[in-house]
């Protein structure tokens, strides 16, 4: 997988607060069409209750799930999906 670092600007309750994320390629296109902001991906960082640590092909990931939103990470930390539970 390619990864793409990407730099966000945050608009939401925070403003002005520069986060960094790291993506795969996929990670990004997940964020783009399923219509993500970055608000959404720090709140989920932050808020989580739950990491669970799942097998993949290539490597270990680890889901974090919060009330509102899941965002899943490969075993270096890079983002390669996520998904709304419907709270944004």
């Amino acid at each position: 997988m390619k990864d793409v670092e990407t730099s966000f600007e945050d608009s939401g309750p925070s403003a002005g607060v520069s986060t960094y994320f790291n993506f795969s390629e996929h990670g990004i296109n997940q964020v783009i069409t399923r219509g993500i902001s970055p608000a959404a991906l720090k709140y989920g960082m932050e808020n989580y209750y739950k990491v669970v640590e799942q097998t993949h092909k290539l490597g270990p990931t680890y889901k974090f799930i919060s009330d509102k939103i899941v965002i899943v990470l490969n075993q270096t930390g890079k983002l390669i999906t996520v998904y709304s539970k419907g709270g944004w």
